[in-house]
């Protein structure tokens, strides 16, 4: 897990320490965000973590 905090913008591991509710936090599993490990580019990384964030809080 430290690993993949490694590979990942601080922009998403600063959410990910920040959130507060357990339920929120389980759904960022170890298995959503690896494939984001493998894109290259930050800002992209960023971008995909962020429609994650709409499935668990849609945007009405």
């Amino acid at each position: 897990m430290i690993a993949l905090c490694k590979r990942l913008p601080k922009e998403i591991t600063d959410y990910l320490l920040d959130i507060d509710d357990p339920e929120t936090l389980k759904f960022f599993t170890e298995r959503r965000l690896r494939p984001l490990t493998l894109i290259a580019d930050d800002d992209e990384k960023i971008n995909r973590f962020n429609e994650m964030k709409e499935l668990i809080c849609p945007v009405s």
